[in-house]
């Protein structure tokens, strides 16, 4: 999920560097910019926001259902993500050879209607699918120990540490649905009326939002995983720190 965040962040950087450059030198933008460059580079954010549905899903199978998925499944799942993202959505978008005119790059090949109806929904699903996983994951640990599940013998620590854990995952779920759903309310209502459009103001605001999700997902990685906060500090030199944590560390293994 990291390496999935990391290329939408180096695939975002790249796109809004682009379009500062060409604010700046008023450039003009040909059919072949908005269709291929700005498309590829939009999709890169793809990956990084469904990745949280690959997670969700390994951690169900193991803690509900006591199913563990094997590595390869979990890398053949997140590279399915770069191929819906490129191979699926970015293709569409250049099958049809369909030029709208509604976009503000200008110019731009788009998916045929019935197409678009089928392949924008997926990403929306998919987080919400990931909310519900997460949240039904969090009911079952709280849960645990009044139900007694059989499947799963977890001590208090362990417990404990799920829940973190996993509270982590549903708040890494939360930051899209706030973050990136004004940009598919946007686009939902774009695809019902090609006359709907939102203020520059309020773009601001929505793509000030959109870009702050690739920050804050590594932030809550950060603050609830503790070997992230020791490799970043040992990353950065602080050796105290770095003690500080790894005895920290010793001393709760060595009372269980």
């Amino acid at each position: 999920m990291t390496i999935c965040n990391l290329y939408g962040t180096i695939g975002q950087t790249i796109l809004y560097s682009l379009y500062l450059y060409a604010v700046s030198t008023n450039a003009k933008m040909t059919v072949l910019a908005c269709s291929l460059i700005r498309r590829f580079l939009q999709a890169t954010s793809i990956p990084s926001h469904m990745s949280i549905l690959v997670v969700s899903f390994d951690r169900f199978c193991l803690i509900v259902l006591n199913t563990t998925i094997s590595h390869w499944t979990i890398i053949v799942l997140f590279t399915m993500l770069f191929v819906y993202a490129h191979g699926v959505n970015n293709v569409m978008e250049l099958a049809f050879g369909i030029i709208g005119e509604g976009d503000m790059c200008g110019p731009t090949l788009v998916m045929q209607s019935t197409v678009k109806w089928i392949i924008q929904p997926v990403l929306p699903i998919a987080i919400l699918l990931s909310l519900f996983m997460n949240i039904r994951i969090l009911y079952f640990l709280h849960t645990y120990k009044r139900t007694k599940a059989k499947r799963n013998q977890y001590t208090n620590t362990e417990l404990l540490d799920l829940k973190r854990i996993m509270l982590a995952f549903l708040i890494q779920t939360i930051v899209p649905v706030i973050f990136i759903f004004p940009q598919v309310v946007y686009l939902a209502m774009y695809n019902i009326d090609q006359n709907f459009r939102f203020s520059k103001r309020l773009w601001l605001v929505i793509n000030a939002f959109f870009y702050m999700s690739f920050f804050l997902n590594p932030l809550v990685t950060v603050i609830f995983v503790q070997p992230f906060r020791v490799a970043i500090a040992r990353t950065l030199g602080w050796s105290m720190m770095t003690s500080a944590v790894e005895q920290k560390s010793v001393a709760v293994n060595g009372a269980q």
